[in-house]
Formats: C-alpha cells, structure tokens, sequence
C-alpha cells in the first residue's frame, strides 16, 4: 500500500483539477476556504464546540482549529493561514509538520483579524467558501462571491468521489470503531431473536431478519463503554 504522504499527494493533484474547473465554470480566480470561527453561547462566555467547514478539512487534515483560512487556485501550492495566536489561557495547536505539508504553504496567523493583511490586494474575483458570510464582506468579497450556490453545488458533488487518500482515512477510522464496538459487545449481554416473515408483509431484508433485544438495561451502557474504552486504549470519549 502508498504511504499515506503519497496518497495525499495525489489527492491534493485531484483537488487542484477540481479547483481548476470550477474556477473556470463560474470565472473566478481563487477560492479562499474558511476553517470557521467559534461562537460563544448566549448570555455566556464559553463558545459552542467548534465544527470545521467540511470543505476546508477536504484540503487539510486540519479539523479542530477555528480562524484559518486556505487559498487555492488550482495552479500554485495552496497557501494556509494557521491560526496560531499567544494565548495563556487556552490551549494552542502548533503549527503543522507531517506527512501533509510539504503539499501545502503553511504560514502563521497569530491574530484572527489579521488575515485582510495577508490576502491579494485584488480580491473582487476570489470566491469565499465558509460558514460566515459577514467575515467575507469585511475583507472585501463581492456578495455575489460568497458560497456562490453554482460553486457550492460542484463541490458537493464531488465529495462523494472519495480519492484513495479519503478511503485510506476512512479505513483507518473503522479500525477503532469496529474495536469499540467488539469491546462494546462483550461488556453487553444480547438475546438474538429470529424474526419469521410473515406471508404478504413487504420484507425488505430478506426472508428472516434478526433482531436484538438488549438485557439487563440498567447498568448495561456503563459497562459497554468500559469494554470499548479498554479495547481501545482510549480515554476519551468512544
């Protein structure tokens, strides 16, 4: 099997002539994709847990830092701006280094604000794809550029043709997930009950389907997640 360096080499090949075509279907010269930013929660000062744009994690294995930004034009190196600020109280990701950026231009943002001085002077052709429009606008996105429905539409699409390097992601992932849920059902007690069909009822599962009932409720999913926890070595959440 490729390393996963080469598969992501090939997967940022793909995605730059997915760039490229979009670019030219709907005339514009750049995309610039916006990892997000954090919300505080109403009448608090805590924000909700952050959710990365899917559109930014396609391009970088970046999924837990709000306030960065990838410019990409399908021609040059796609160039990231990492949020990196000097923060006492807080936890701070450090700037990248792994099998993914020698693809991709990794620059420092040490304040999130800062990002108008970083960008092309010429921004009336850049398209902002990204979870919030009002940030687009104060750095000088057309509104007819920002999440342009025919671009967002494009990139949908193409989502569910994963490249090798996604598959690769997405087989590593099942692997703690089939091993929590191993874990999950040794710690839990089923009863498997055989569910005849009945003649003339619609089955869309075949003849014979199989149902689970779980036993012993009361304390099951404790130990369920114990067992799952344990199987993983894991001590977060499953």
């Amino acid at each position: 099997m490729e390393s996963l360096a080469a598969l992501y080499k090939n997967h940022i090949v793909t995605l730059q002539e997915r760039t490229r075509d979009v670019l030219a279907r709907f005339k514009l010269d750049a995309l610039l994709i916006h990892s997000g930013e954090l919300f505080n929660v109403f009448l608090d000062d805590h924000p909700y847990p952050f959710k990365v744009n899917p559109q930014f994690k396609a391009w970088v294995p970046v999924t837990q830092v709000p306030n960065c930004w990838l410019l990409v034009d399908g021609v040059n190196k796609p160039k990231l701006w990492f949020y990196l600020p000097v923060d006492y109280w807080h936890n701070v990701e450090p700037l990248p280094t792994s099998f993914w950026t020698e693809e991709v231009e990794v620059v420092a943002l040490p304040k999130a604000d800062g990002i108008g001085s970083q960008l092309p002077a010429a921004r009336g052709n850049i398209g902002y794809i990204g979870p919030v429009p009002e940030r687009a606008l104060q750095l000088d996105i057309a509104a007819s550029n920002i999440n342009p429905k025919g671009v967002i539409d494009y990139l949908h699409y193409y989502r569910a043709y994963k490249t090798d390097y996604e598959l690769a992601c997405m087989r590593e992932a099942q692997k703690m997930a089939v091993s929590g849920h191993r874990g999950g059902g040794r710690g839990l007690p089923f009863r498997h009950e055989r569910v005849r069909h009945q003649p003339g009822v619609p089955d869309r599962h075949g003849t014979s389907r199989y149902r689970c009932s779980i036993q012993q409720h009361c304390g099951a999913e404790r130990t369920c997640r114990r067992a799952a926890l344990h199987e993983t070595g894991s001590s977060g959440t499953v």
